[in-house]
């Protein structure tokens, strides 16, 4: 029996295939919104995260003394607390802030005078010719402090020999309080040109230098052996960073119980004269 499919089969099929194309397009559609629906989602919590994010590590940053107290009140406090050479020091290395603000207004060239600071060098020459010489600090800027001889006299007996080293520097400590109290600065053993009689400029490190001149036997000493120098010391110079980079003895707990008290003090005398002006 020939029906309508039989005669025209081609007519179907092509009509089938017209469906499936249909339904995978629409297939396709509903992916493509359900991909964009997906991202917007996505997207918005991603920025929901960060937003919380920012938000907490702007909670989170800490607060220092600095961000409260005023720069002159801070001064005050120091001034009227008398911190040692140390302490200062130790101050200075805890954060840029007072760094700056010690050198700036001169706290601490103005504490090396006041409590009689000096410089002592050490020299040596093969064990056998040992001297040291006091410096005081004369000039002061807030990258720079000069310091020069107590007593300028005519120098140091030295030798230049091929059998024998050249002198060095090993040593330089900073005595204060009439030397009673010290504190090594610099240990380390720097040799010194004495063979040119001329002045010569030695840096220790890259925040210090030397400078020395050297001279032939004067005409009212007695030359003792051949190649004979005098060393006379002129100037040191440094920057207060080099103060920074040496501990001295007081420890970091001793310093934070003692700023601590200046604090401490200073709130309690405010509070006594804020009460006293109201009554």
């Amino acid at each position: 029996m020939l029906t309508f499919s039989n005669l025209f089969p081609s007519t179907i099929s092509s009509s089938l295939i017209h469906n499936n194309n249909h339904d995978l397009k629409e297939q396709q559609k509903k992916k493509k919104k359900q991909k964009r629906r997906l991202s917007r989602i996505s997207f918005s919590s991603d920025s929901s995260s960060n937003a919380s994010l920012s938000s907490s590590t702007t909670r989170q940053l800490p607060i220092t003394i600095t961000d409260i107290l005023p720069t002159e009140l801070l001064l005050l406090i120091i001034d009227q607390n008398d911190f040692s050479i140390p302490d200062l020091i130790h101050l200075s290395m805890t954060n840029v802030y007072f760094h700056n603000l010690i050198n700036q207004h001169h706290i601490l060239a103005n504490q090396l005078k006041k409590k009689d600071a000096t410089l002592r060098l050490y020299f040596d020459q093969e064990s056998r010719w040992r001297f040291a010489l006091d410096m005081k600090l004369v000039r002061h800027e807030p990258h720079r402090f000069t310091f020069k001889p107590v007593y300028q006299n005519r120098g140091f007996r030295m030798f230049s020999s091929k059998v024998l080293r050249d002198p060095v520097l090993y040593k330089v400590t900073l005595d204060y309080q009439h030397h009673h109290q010290s504190m090594i600065l610099f240990k380390k053993t720097t040799s010194l040109k004495i063979k040119s009689t001329i002045a010569y400029s030695h840096p220790l490190d890259t925040l210090s230098v030397f400078v020395y001149s050297v001279h032939p036997t004067p005409v009212d000493c007695t030359k003792l052996r051949p190649g004979e120098r005098w060393l006379l010391p002129l100037l040191f110079e440094c920057h207060p960073r080099w103060f920074m980079h040496h501990h001295g003895y007081t420890g970091g707990k001793q310093l934070t119980h003692r700023v601590l008290e200046a604090f401490s003090s200073s709130s309690s005398s405010s509070s006594s004269s804020s009460s006293s002006s109201s009554s």
